[in-house]
């Protein structure tokens, strides 16, 4: 039997979905009686505030993390006995590689929370993505535990990297407090109050692979027949782009781009539908976030988790990766005849933060 003490890796506190979901683990873990120490590249970012208190940060004040490569060796050679969580493909490999060379003896669950399709599918020979990908087959077998985000995600990985599909736990993203209906900021926009008007919404960092293009034309088409109004969420390099195309096709006063929102689950909240218009996904926190919410949902085929946190359409419609007309038509479908609200709610048990946690540890002895 190990000890409870934890240890989280984290790269900052900046709010990304990575990010997010090392933040809710960390708090989670310390809730369930762990002793909870979170190590951060660079302990800077709006979501330090969500931390439980009782939980320790140590700042490896780094600006890369090839660059924290020397202060989280001496930190983990101080910590023998901690069970140590850490995600993202090349922090693994790091942490992975110093164990074996300094034979370091904590326990060490790797997470991988994108897709290796975006990076790992014939990379060039001798590329940063080729290193890697050499580095995630030779290391990845001596982790105590190898988790993914979605059945379609390890197939992925024992595909590319030649890792044994039985080795690799399914364990979803910690989207969700528990219960999920939780105290959110309230909003305060004249759109959700106006009667006959429903509100679709996304959010989402404001770049292509989002797909944000291909809501803003389906909404143009759902515009011709309803008075629905569209909120986009979000930053991104594509912004000025997206209000020049909304524009362009007529829809520009219908539709409202609300920047970074510190939570978005307060726009879920009031919204009629929301809308996942990705091209490509790992486990979107998003989608779990609006079913989470009691809002229903379309999403694209954008990946194996969506389909899997769509329950393959039993949650709602999907639509093919472009589809602008098929989107425009799975939005009017889900505007005319929302769904059982109590379908959405168990649907979300699977992502709640406390069922995870318990994922995470139950079979590593501790």
């Amino acid at each position: 039997m190990f000890s409870k003490k934890v240890s989280v890796v984290i790269y900052d506190f900046e709010p990304r979905g990575v990010q997010r979901s090392q933040v809710r683990l960390a708090s989670q873990l310390r809730e369930d009686g762990f002793d909870v120490e979170v190590v951060s590249f660079n302990a800077k970012g709006p979501l330090l505030e969500q931390l439980s208190s009782g939980i320790a940060v140590h700042d490896l004040q780094a600006g890369s993390v090839k660059g924290g490569i020397v202060a989280l060796t001496k930190y983990l050679y101080s910590r023998p006995n901690y069970l140590v969580l850490s995600a993202e493909d090349h922090v693994n490999c790091m942490i992975l590689m110093v164990r074996f060379f300094f034979r370091m003896k904590f326990r060490l669950s790797v997470s991988c929370r994108v897709s290796p399709m975006l990076w790992a599918n014939r990379p060039t020979l001798f590329s940063k993505n080729w290193i890697l990908k050499k580095l995630v087959h030779l290391f990845y077998p001596l982790a105590e535990q190898r988790v993914m985000l979605s059945d379609g995600m390890a197939d992925e990985y024992a595909r590319l990297f030649g890792l044994r599909r039985e080795s690799l736990k399914i364990i979803y993203n910690p989207v969700l407090n528990a219960p999920s209906a939780v105290a959110l900021p309230e909003i305060s926009h004249d759109w959700f109050s106006v009667s006959g008007a429903p509100v679709v919404l996304g959010v989402g960092h404001l770049s292509e692979i989002k797909g944000f293009d291909v809501l803003i034309r389906a909404f143009s088409i759902v515009r011709k027949k309803t008075g629905a109004r569209l909120i986009i969420v979000g930053q991104g390099p594509e912004r000025e782009t997206l209000k020049l195309l909304s524009r362009q096709l007529g829809v520009e006063e219908h539709v409202y781009f609300a920047g970074f929102q510190e939570n978005p689950m307060s726009f879920m909240k009031h919204a009629d539908l929301f809308v996942l218009s990705s091209r490509s996904e790992g486990l979107p926190g998003v989608l779990i976030e609006a079913i989470g919410s009691d809002c229903p949902v379309v999403s694209t085929r954008c990946g194996g988790g969506a389909l899997e946190i769509m329950e393959h359409g039993r949650v709602g419609p999907l639509v093919e990766v472009d589809d602008v007309e098929g989107l425009a038509s799975a939005i009017l479908e889900q505007l005319a005849s929302p769904p059982d609200l109590k379908k959405l709610r168990v649907s979300a048990q699977r992502f709640h933060a406390n069922v995870v946690s318990h994922l995470y540890v139950k079979d590593l002895n501790i």
